[in-house]
């Protein structure tokens, strides 16, 4: 029975690593084609298809709530990484992989989401959250200098995601490797 089962998890995990792969070599007009695929057939109904906490808040959700989901390295740095004027436009290859790497996508509030967009993560002295409701411990400063830093309970998770992505995809650091390492 032991074999049997080893044997399944690994057609299951084999069944999911061929699913990512069809939709990333399947040919599509494009963008952020393999991304959505990825999300509606893998990231909603396979890992988050019961109770789960999102990331920049821990707020728990029910079984079948979405929320949006959050690119830790953002989709724009890896289109620009690929010299594409936006998401939308990116027809390379590289970029779809990388867009829709399950490393690097969480559950998000869309109201933090948004607020973070596609700034920076760093360290923001004191404690000044960017919102009053729901009570959670996002700090965002504003400008064009600005940053995002999140709970601390959660940068360790945000550090691996960036890491995986910047060493994996050999994605431009935007100088924040010493804040990922310390993370």
């Amino acid at each position: 029975h032991v074999v049997l089962f080893i044997y399944k998890d690994i057609n299951t995990m084999l069944k999911y690593a061929a699913l990512f792969l069809f939709f990333i070599i399947t040919p599509s007009i494009a963008d952020d084609s393999a991304y959505e695929k990825v999300r509606d057939t893998i990231f909603w109904l396979k890992l988050y298809n019961k109770e789960y906490n999102t990331l920049y808040c821990g707020i728990e959700k029910s079984k079948g709530s979405r929320v949006t989901i959050e690119h830790v390295y953002p989709a724009s740095w890896i289109a620009s990484s690929h010299n594409c004027k936006n998401r939308k436009e990116c027809k390379f290859d590289k970029y779809r992989e990388a867009s829709s790497d399950l490393h690097n996508l969480w559950p998000a509030m869309k109201r933090f989401n948004s607020s973070r967009g596609n700034l920076p993560f760093g360290e923001i002295p004191g404690e000044k959250p960017r919102f009053d409701t729901p009570k959670c411990d996002f700090e965002r400063t504003t400008g064009k200098d600005a940053v995002v830093e999140p709970r601390d309970k959660v940068k360790g998770q945000i550090a691996r995601s960036y890491l995986y992505m910047v060493h994996w995809y050999d994605l431009p650091t935007y100088d924040l490797l010493p804040l990922m390492v310390k993370w």
